[in-house]
């Protein structure tokens, strides 16, 4: 155990290149890190009324509210939430979570080759995945937080699993780890997942292992399950097209470094890169396909074939295979299976070492191999750092007034009765239609003296889940032609109370999600309990 630590250490020191552009500053530019930022700091002020998950966002979409964590990965900002609970403002918590996903990420994977390759080379992989180029390109081209801290959970699911087959008070970690994965960004996800069962193929305790992965499902079940049975609600983007950002083969080997943004074509304005050293080093792991043992044969067929399939569905001549796999169309972007590319290259470009048998030999290749990658990152390892004044405005209140949107996308995850949002975000947020009081995250409340009948309009996109009670009795809701919340209010003195509820197929979710973590309680105080009776009454 100790020696384990010693080396996840050296694993962690070794990310000191990667996050030396991060330390001393505030903030920096990239294509997402200020919508992170907007959103982190609405998460936060929703927590703090109430909403352990807040499904809805109010001060969204100009102040009309839209439900982007019902469909948006939540678990980067609760990690986000962390620093800032910590004292930390909330620009420096977004650059601490992209500090603490290099060093993350770096320990999962040592963790994971070390059980295959052993320690030394283990290191060699960290150190490759850490500066591999898409890893780079995640964090300070992209600012893509949520994809970038994947980076750390799924080594963490393959190691999982292959401790679990040698230890079964791991099979809960199987568990955790993959809805961790699930829970910081669906996408990266999804595509992983058949990758992650063609692993389980390779173990030994087959049936078992995916039992705990299916358990893993029902635990992030709570988020996944209403993202997906809830998209019909959803307005059609038509933002992006994967059709127009595939990978070029030329691309995977251009050194050219860029902050531009994927466009149709080859000439995207950001890299699109593997890593010259990272596939050199994964030729050389071919070597061993010959000398190797036929443990280490079988690993290498599967992440040379891991590597390439994840190549080919970044690259165009795919695209037949994207126009026929159902949901692929979500994915929206091919080159984000080069995050899985990065991560099977990583552990090959380390396999080599292994032909050596003297320790001393091992380290001396080891630190060479590891030189060599940082000195190749070492050109792209820079950022745009953003300027103090700016960062001073950026508050709660301030966040609030300019009512951002999610991402890039126009109308990305705005509800499908929005008829005119473009219009709508050129004015002035329509007023509420009387006086009301927060009473909580996404609850209002009023009552007063209505002199006749009406029909009432709310500043609040409709959309499942939100209910008006008027005088404890529910009220029918329906949009209006811009797709405002719109009710009947009869004559006479009201009390109406507004909020914001699980549907049936949320709390269905919930449930799923209570009972697979009671599942994961049960067993593992089965394990403890049993371990203990054992102990006591053996020899």
């Amino acid at each position: 155990m100790r020696r384990t630590c010693k080396y996840a250490i050296i694993a962690a020191i070794t990310t000191i290149f990667a996050v030396k552009p991060l330390v001393g500053i505030k903030f920096f530019y990239s294509h997402d890190t200020f919508f992170h930022l907007d959103r982190l700091i609405l998460f936060d002020n929703a927590l703090r009324e109430g909403c352990f998950y807040p499904r809805w966002i109010q001060e969204l979409a100009s102040g009309y509210g839209m439900p982007l964590f019902n469909y948006y990965s939540p678990f980067t900002y609760y990690f986000a939430e962390v620093f800032h609970i910590l004292g930390v403002d909330f620009p420096e918590a977004i650059v601490a979570t992209f500090i603490a996903g290099f060093v993350l990420s770096g320990i999962a994977m040592f963790l994971f080759a070390r059980e295959i390759l052993g320690e030394i080379p283990a290191l060699v992989a960290a150190v490759a995945y850490i500066y591999a180029p898409y890893h780079l390109l995640d964090a300070y081209v992209r600012g893509a937080l949520p994809e970038f801290l994947t980076f750390i959970f799924l080594p963490l699911v393959f190691y999982s699993i292959l401790k679990a087959n040698s230890r079964a008070e791991y099979y809960p970690l199987i568990s955790l780890s993959y809805a961790l994965l699930i829970l910081t960004h669906n996408i990266p996800a999804f595509i992983s997942t058949p990758f992650i069962f063609l692993f389980v193929l390779l173990q030994k305790e087959r049936l078992k292992t995916t039992a705990f992965l299916l358990l893993g499902l029902g635990l992030s079940a709570f988020y996944w399950l209403p993202a997906i049975a809830e998209f019909r609600y959803l307005y059609p983007n038509p933002t992006f097209n994967y059709a127009d950002h595939f990978v070029y083969f030329s691309q995977l080997f251009e050194k050219r470094w860029g902050f531009g943004l994927s466009v149709p074509g080859p000439g995207d304005g950001m890299s699109f890169q593997i890593g010259n050293i990272h596939v050199i080093f994964s030729l050389l792991a071919l070597y061993l396909l010959y000398k190797g043992n036929k443990n280490l044969k079988r690993y290498i067929v599967y992440f040379t074939s891991t590597l390439l399939i994840s190549i080919l569905f970044s690259l165009h001549q795919s695209k037949i295979l994207w126009d026929i796999i159902p949901f692929f169309d979500f994915v929206l972007f091919p080159w984000r299976f080069l995050l899985i590319a990065s991560f099977a290259a990583s552990f090959l470009s380390a396999v080599f070492l292994t032909i050596f048998r003297r320790r001393r030999e091992i380290k001396v290749f080891a630190l060479l191999f590891g030189i060599i990658f940082i000195l190749y990152s070492m050109p792209v390892l820079f950022i745009l750092p953003v300027q103090d004044e700016k960062l001073a405005l950026y508050n709660y209140q301030y966040v609030k007034k300019i009512g951002p949107k999610t991402t890039v996308g126009m109308n990305e995850l705005l509800p499908r009765w929005v008829s005119n949002y473009s219009e709508l975000r050129q004015k002035d947020r329509i007023p509420w239609p009387f006086d009301v009081a927060p009473v909580g995250c996404n609850r209002y409340y009023m009552e007063g003296n209505f002199t006749q009948a009406q029909n009432i309009t709310l500043p609040i996109f409709y959309f499942p889940g939100w209910e008006v009670e008027i005088n404890d009795a529910k009220v029918q809701l329906y949009p209006d032609k811009s797709g405002l919340i719109t009710f009947y209010v009869p004559e006479g003195y009201n009390r109406i109370y507004i909020s914001f509820e699980d549907t049936l197929i949320r709390r269905l979710a919930k449930i799923i999600s209570i009972f697979s973590a009671f599942a994961l309680v049960v067993y593992l105080l089965k394990k403890r309990i049993l371990n203990k009776f054992m102990s006591i009454s053996g020899p």
